[in-house]
């Protein structure tokens, strides 16, 4: 039976590029959830991008990169340690941030 996670590090295996949604960043708390699916109408791989919560005018939007049973197992300096090596970036937002300052006291 296929498990929520697969691949080796919880990713799904395989990568699709979204010209409009590769422009958004991440976030370990997102505002945004997304799902991708097969079409048979469109023939690909589509993207469907909800609001997670409500939004504030003037307000970033963001996803994770991470998939959510990832971001909810992992330790923090663990999650940030996937993104940099997957995505090649340090994470710097709110949840990440207030992490790392409990980590240093």
């Amino acid at each position: 039976a296929r498990s929520e996670m697969s691949g080796d590090s919880g990713y799904d295996v395989g990568e699709v590029i979204f010209d409009s949604v590769s422009r958004i960043n991440h976030s370990c708390e997102p505002n945004l959830d997304f799902d991708l699916a097969w079409s048979p109408e469109a023939g690909s791989v589509v993207i469907r991008i909800v609001a997670a919560r409500a939004l504030e005018a003037g307000e970033e939007v963001n996803i994770a990169y991470l998939p959510r049973a990832v971001r909810e197992r992992l330790p923090g300096a663990e999650r940030r340690k996937q993104l940099r090596e997957h995505w090649l970036f340090d994470c710097g937002c709110q949840r990440c941030v207030a992490e790392r300052a409990e980590e240093a006291a």
